[in-house]
């Protein structure tokens, strides 16, 4: 006879605690206990027994001048755990071919290393776009889509070292705007050129940004700009928009939790097409 399904036994308490922890965290700014008993329902008493507990373990902290209570220094240390332990890159991975299957174009992900953005993973659709770039490859920083997410995104100090040897290289380089072209990938959110040094190949970048609104990766479309230009606000930016920002959101990014809950409520736009 197969062994019986055993049965879940859960400690309630531990479950109370924990939806009393989800108010104060849900609040994000001190709360009053009265609060918190009125969120769940529940006497204040209640509340008060448990938190004396909570704030025993150092989950939660009270302030003294205030009587509020927040989250303590062990529920944050916990967070930044869980959140080192996210593997961003795993994240954008799983859900690549979904997105590639989505837009119907090639989809590049990207992350930052010492000698510039690397690609790590190309999904490809059956209409291949001809191109250099292969799992592996280290992209400029100025002159690409995906380069330029990250220059925009990243603390000037991890990307300047690279631009000025891109500056001394190129003539083309030398006499950029960057700063105008930074402001523009902040506004958008999105860097969109043509790239890869191919006439009539558009790519469209944008930041998977973690908690710390510092971009994990770049994802990135591309498509030969006479069957998708890939202009910014058409439909295919918009669906790149929404794979960032789910990656985003799991990774911690409250922008990208905000985004997903406005974007859900509004009427999804049909992705523009040009014949060739």
């Amino acid at each position: 006879m197969p062994p019986k399904a055993k049965s879940r036994y859960g400690v309630n308490s531990v479950n109370i605690a924990m939806r009393m922890l989800k108010v104060v965290s849900d609040f994000r700014r001190p709360v009053l206990l009265s609060e918190v008993a009125r969120e769940l329902h529940v006497s204040p008493g209640k509340v008060h027994r448990y938190f004396v507990s909570l704030l025993d373990a150092g989950v939660i902290a009270k302030q003294p001048e205030t009587g509020k209570y927040e989250l303590g220094a062990f529920a944050l240390h916990v967070g930044l755990s869980a959140l080192e332990q996210i593997d961003a890159v795993r994240f954008a991975s799983e859900g690549l071919p979904g997105f590639r299957d989505d837009v119907a174009l090639m989809v590049l992900l990207a992350v930052w290393s010492e000698v510039g953005p690397v690609v790590i993973r190309i999904e490809e659709t059956k209409d291949r776009v001809k191109m250099n770039v292969r799992v592996g490859s280290v992209l400029p920083v100025a002159t690409s889509a995906i380069g330029r997410v990250f220059m925009s995104y990243l603390p000037a100090k991890q990307a300047d070292a690279l631009v000025r040897k891109e500056r001394r290289q190129h003539k083309a380089v030398a006499t950029m705007a960057l700063d105008e072209i930074k402001a523009g990938v902040i506004r958008d959110r999105a860097s969109r050129i043509d790239s890869f040094g191919l006439p009539g190949v558009a790519v469209l970048a944008a930041p998977i940004l973690d908690h710390q609104d510092s971009p994990a990766a770049v994802v990135a479309v591309l498509s030969l700009s006479d069957v998708d230009d890939l202009a910014i606000g058409d439909g295919t930016y918009h669906s790149l928009m929404k794979f960032a920002h789910q990656i985003g959101s799991r990774l911690g990014n409250r922008a990208s939790a905000l985004a997903l809950e406005k974007a859900a409520a509004t009427p999804p736009k049909a992705r523009r097409r040009r014949s060739s």
